[in-house]
């Protein structure tokens, strides 16, 4: 059995993250969620009209404004219920109404060595979310499938099995001011918003403290990934040059790393023990 990474301070939570992969906790007061409501539209006056996230835009004042607020708000809270985080990528994430809203099964970037470090997305709504306007998508226990490298290019390891995945992703509807933490190798995803107003949330990343951060880049997907070691800021620069060799930054060479695939059946097996195991109804905190 893996050892279980000690990032919440309570363990009944820790040991609930660690096996499912994901954990909701109330997070933001009425105020707060106000607040944030009235710095979205102080930024947009009309529909995103795509997925959208607020690191995609180039003003930097725009960006900086968003991630202080966010990390100002949630470090008391994350300090006080994690062992030992450093928070970056603060941001607005934006679903419009409509089918191209939908999120497919997935995994996000990795930006820590996973294999000795842990890092953690953060999803907080700003109102109500259920199966109507987009609510996030968990498969439980999927960040222990299999080992995984995710970055710009970088192989798909489930590419090929995303049928597999939509099948028995599970849903999540929560309370605005909730937030979901969840591993950033758990398989997940979210619904299409079917209503006529944008989905809006809040987005941020909990590393580690003095995890080492990398970033993991394909030159082709048929050579080896070559790592960069990165900081923070790194990332909130490189949106106008994504999927581009990064400029200015050291390498750590190309990484050895072997992207395996995992068969079909094993794959559905290990869906349905994280399912067995899953406990819907201790998932907040």
């Amino acid at each position: 059995m893996k050892k279980q990474l000690k990032i919440l301070k309570n363990e009944l939570d820790n040991e609930y993250l660690n096996k499912n992969g994901f954990l909701v906790i109330d997070a933001l007061t009425n105020e707060q969620l106000r607040k944030y409501r009235l710095m979205f539209n102080k930024w947009h006056n009309r529909s995103v009209g795509s997925f959208y996230k607020s690191y995609f835009s180039e003003n930097m004042t725009y960006k900086t404004e968003i991630e202080t607020e966010i990390i100002k708000d949630f470090s008391i809270l994350i300090e006080n219920k994690f062992e030992k985080p450093d928070l970056f990528g603060g941001m607005f994430v934006v679903k419009p109404s409509g089918e191209q809203g939908h999120l497919p099964p997935h995994q996000d970037w990795s930006f820590i060595d996973e294999q000795k470090h842990w890092s953690l997305n953060m999803w907080c709504p700003l109102q109500d979310v259920d199966a109507k306007n987009g609510n996030m998508q968990m498969l439980p226990g999927s960040h222990d499938f299999m080992k995984t490298r995710r970055g710009s290019n970088t192989i798909d390891q489930y590419f090929n099995q995303k049928e597999i995945l939509e099948k028995f992703i599970v849903d999540i509807p929560m309370k605005a001011g909730q937030a979901i933490f969840f591993f950033h190798s758990l398989i997940h995803g979210s619904r299409p918003n079917s209503t006529l107003n944008d989905r809006v949330s809040l987005g941020l990343s909990i590393i580690q403290n003095k995890a080492p951060m990398y970033y993991y880049y394909n030159h082709d997907a048929k050579v080896k990934t070559e790592v960069f070691n990165t900081t923070k800021e790194f990332y909130k620069n490189y949106v106008s040059e994504r999927s581009q060799t990064p400029k200015n930054m050291i390498s750590a060479g190309e990484s050895n790393f072997k992207f395996n695939s995992i068969d079909d059946d094993s794959l559905i097996e290990k869906i349905q023990i994280g399912l067995a195991g899953y406990d819907s109804g201790n998932s907040v905190v």
